[in-house]
């Protein structure tokens, strides 16, 4: 089934463009209302105060809900054009309406906001085929000192389908073997396990703590 929070994973609401953009508020959140099609159907969308997204389309002819866009078997060219206009019209609100919000975690939007104002660096996205991971890299010679970005748990050994918010920072190799533990700390992904930790973001590891990492990471970073 298509669900209308896949087009809206990783978007953070921008509530005050909601009212410009034409949706009505009340006690509950935010609605909006469209016809679709030349007016074969009617798309309404609610966005409730606890950011929950949810949309119903009904056929304007009878009266009734029209559910054949969700399935994504669902084959024809009419479908498919109900399916397309649908589609467009949620996309459009994104647009308009939301921010993209890759990082979500608390200690994530720290640990940005710490190297902002630490370093005065931003994360920089660099692969286009893995627009869900970004650097940090130190403005007198280039070096990485942070990677952060999402992972399948699976890849670190974890019997979940989700995904996982880590950083990769730069540690003294007497210091790795200490550190990891396969819970919260991890042999580094993707880095040269010798002098990289894995830390993931959704663990108990103190938001301090991890603020010292990144320090202790810049530092190495200087090192030729």
């Amino acid at each position: 089934m298509i669900d209308e929070t896949d087009f809206y994973k990783r978007q953070r609401i921008i509530w005050e463009k909601l009212e410009p953009y034409g949706f009505i508020k009340d006690e509950k959140g935010y609605y909006y209302e469209t016809l679709l099609l030349e007016g074969q159907f009617n798309l309404q969308v609610v966005i409730t105060n606890s950011a929950q997204v949810m949309t119903m389309l009904t056929d304007t002819h009878t009266e009734t809900e029209y559910v054949l866009h969700r399935v994504r078997d669902s084959q024809g060219q009419f479908i498919g054009s109900v399916r397309a206009a649908y589609e467009e019209q949620l996309a459009q609100i994104a647009i308009k309406c939301f921010a993209l919000e890759i990082f979500r975690s608390p200690s994530a939007k720290a640990i940005i906001a710490y190297i902002e104002q630490q370093y005065g660096d931003k994360l920089e996205f660099l692969w286009e085929k893995h627009p869900d991971a970004a650097v940090c890299r130190r403005k007198d010679n280039q070096k990485w000192y942070l990677v952060i970005f999402n992972l399948p748990k699976k890849k670190l050994g974890f019997d979940d389908d989700g995904t996982i918010e880590i950083i990769d920072v730069r540690v003294s190799p007497d210091k790795l073997s200490q550190l990891i533990d396969n819970k919260n700390y991890f042999p580094g992904y993707h880095m040269n396990k010798r002098h990289w930790l894995t830390v993931s973001l959704e663990s108990s590891v103190a938001i301090e703590t991890l603020y010292h990492f990144i320090d202790d990471s810049y530092t190495l970073a200087k090192k030729k």
